[in-house]
Order: structure tokens, then sequence, then C-alpha cells
């Protein structure tokens, strides 16, 4: 099923890829996919890509043309539970007026938040800057991210829908967004990523939501007594040597022989 459009606002690129991975998904189980849900699937992701505005929450995916009642339960995952309300309806409702005053931060455990605070905490030791691929090996290993961020080599057709997770989309992809929002700032060549001070506090937030907001402060004070205990057992083992030699030292002049005369001895 051909499909070579892209994404044309960066904010739903997350959405568009994830509607691709539910595809292949499905398609690998053994019962495979129904043409009809296929159909659905290729039509509600193709009016996705083509979506001008930001699908932010589930209430606004409900808008799309093609997307019915299946497809709002098959998106449950990336929105989750509850969210179409847990946003005030004007927000959908004022559009772009209301871009601009409330920051934008990511949802958590899509890539963009992974990015965000792998390059936070990449940056907090007093590194001022992560390269691309260093942050991409860092953001993968993190686990945060639900979807892959690093593009996959030799794979699939580009533009062919479920051919590849990568085709014409990568996780990497998601950098555009937080440049846009100003929460990262690129430059020089080769590229250095660097958080503004909006990231930052963008950062903070997703960590204090998610409970991590203490996680760099526990790593930090675990290196002191680490530290200390090293040089403690050094100790220890020189106090040892000390006391072995303070015992044996006497032992060994005890254990010399007496040079005693027999006719002494005789004597007595």
């Amino acid at each position: 099923m051909e499909n070579q459009t892209r994404v044309r606002c960066p904010e739903n690129e997350e959405l568009a890829s994830f509607m691709k991975n539910k595809w292949k998904e499905m398609a690998s189980q053994p019962k495979g996919l129904s043409d009809n849900i296929e159909m659905a699937l290729s039509k509600a992701h193709f009016n996705v890509c083509n979506s001008k505005n930001p699908i932010r929450t589930i209430k606004d995916f409900s808008t799309v043309k093609g997307v019915g009642k299946m497809m709002l339960k098959l998106m449950q995952g990336f929105f989750g539970t509850g969210s179409g309300g847990t946003e005030p309806d004007d927000l959908t409702k004022k559009g772009k007026k209301t871009k601009g005053t409330k920051r934008y931060v990511p949802q958590r455990n899509s890539v963009a938040y992974a990015l965000l605070i792998t390059l936070y905490r990449g940056t907090s030791n007093g590194n001022e800057f992560m390269r691309k691929q260093e942050l991409i090996d860092a953001a993968e290993a993190s686990g945060l991210s639900r979807a892959p961020i690093a593009p996959e080599k030799g794979k699939g057709k580009p533009g062919h829908f479920g051919s590849s997770p990568q085709d014409w989309y990568s996780g990497w992809s998601c950098m555009k967004i937080l440049i846009s929002k100003g929460l990262v700032v690129k430059s020089s060549c080769p590229a250095k990523y660097m958080l503004t001070q909006e990231g930052k506090e963008a950062a903070c937030d997703c960590l204090k939501r998610s409970g991590m907001a203490e996680s760099l402060d526990k790593s930090a004070s675990v290196e002191i007594p680490i530290h200390m205990d090293k040089q403690n057992s050094l100790d220890m083992e020189v106090d040892a040597r000390d006391l072995e030699s303070e015992v044996t030292s006497p032992l060994n002049k005890q254990k010399k022989p007496l040079d005693v005369p027999l006719d002494s001895l005789e004597r007595v």
C-alpha cells in the first residue's frame, strides 16, 4: 500500500509513527490484518500526515477524517486513558492562539521525551552539549521511549506503508519539534545540541511528573561513599599489615634458640 506523503505538521510525526508501528504489530500477528482494518489504518494515517493542525489529544484525533470508534480504540495506547478529557475544551477551539501561551512538554515515553531528558542528564555533569550519535545512543539505552530512535538501515522501500518501521520516518525527526519549540538549540558542524533555559525547565517538569526528579542527585551522592569505601579498604589493608608485623615480630624473636653452654648445664 503506497504512501509517499510526509507529515506536514511536525507535532504529528510521533502519532504517524505510532500508527505505522501499530499496522506492523497487527500484521505480524497470526490472524494478520483484515482488508477493512488495513484500509481504515491506511486512510487515517494518510489524513494524519496531511493534517496542518497538531493532534494533541484523542479528541483532536477524533476530528480527523476516516477516524471512527475502532481507530480511536486502537490509538488509546498513544494518547493514554482519558487524555481527551484532561485538557480544557477551549484548547482545541483557540488553536494557534494558545500555542504560544503554554510551554510545550513532550508526552511521556515519546521520542521527544526521551531525547529531552537524555540531553538534560548528559549536560548536567558539566558538559555544555551532546552530539547526535552520542545523544541517540544514550536515549536508546535509557529506555524512556516506546518507539525506536535511530533509523534502521537497508530495510524496506521508501514510501511503502508498513514495509519498514523506518522507511521515511525515524524517531530522531522529533528533534525538529524540540528545536522548533525553543527547547533545544543546534549549532556548529558537526552539530552540537544544547538545552535552552526553557528546555531545562521542561526536562525538570518531565522528571517531576514521572517521579525521577531526584535520580540525578541520588546518582551523584552515591559516588562519595563508594570512594570512601575504597579508601577505607586500603586503610584496613595497611593496618592489617602493620598489625601482623607487630604480632609476628616478637614471636619470631622468641623462636630463636638460646645459646647455653653445656658446662653450665652440667654444673646445675
